[in-house]
């Protein structure tokens, strides 16, 4: 019963996560590409003041979200995931601020282990696989 309703709750949080991730990525590319929009603050209202660049960065980071939304539970679904889940890999490295190569290589080859359990082993203990249930 939780779950059945939980699972909106994580898609929730993954579109508002994935959202602000994208955004923040695309606002540091408009910066850079584009210096005077740093200065440029917006005021709005329960927000505070917003760059025009996290303004105009989040215009495609909610477009991919939402074509995720809608297209989750189709062939094309995947694609749309991949974008949102390489942003937030891309803002936990930039996050977090590792030491040295090695325990980025260390930590890298973790998730792609685990991934690959999930993916080719996980049907062995769950007789199916949970990623495509």
């Amino acid at each position: 019963f939780c779950m059945h309703y939980m699972i909106y709750v994580i898609i929730f949080c993954f579109c508002v996560g994935g959202a602000s991730c994208i955004a923040q990525f695309g606002a540091i590319c408009i910066n850079h590409f584009a210096p005077s929009m740093r200065n440029r603050h917006v005021d709005i209202p329960m927000f505070g003041p917003v760059m025009h660049a996290e303004l105009i960065a989040a215009v495609p980071a909610l477009a991919i979200v939402i074509t995720w939304v809608t297209l989750r539970n189709t062939p094309y679904g995947w694609l749309f995931q991949d974008i949102i889940g390489a942003g937030f890999l891309c803002w936990l490295q930039r996050t977090l601020r590792l030491p040295n190569i090695k325990v980025a290589c260390l930590l890298l080859s973790v998730m792609f282990f685990f991934d690959i359990f999930w993916v080719f082993i996980s049907p062995l203990f769950f007789h199916e696989s949970v990623m495509v249930r």
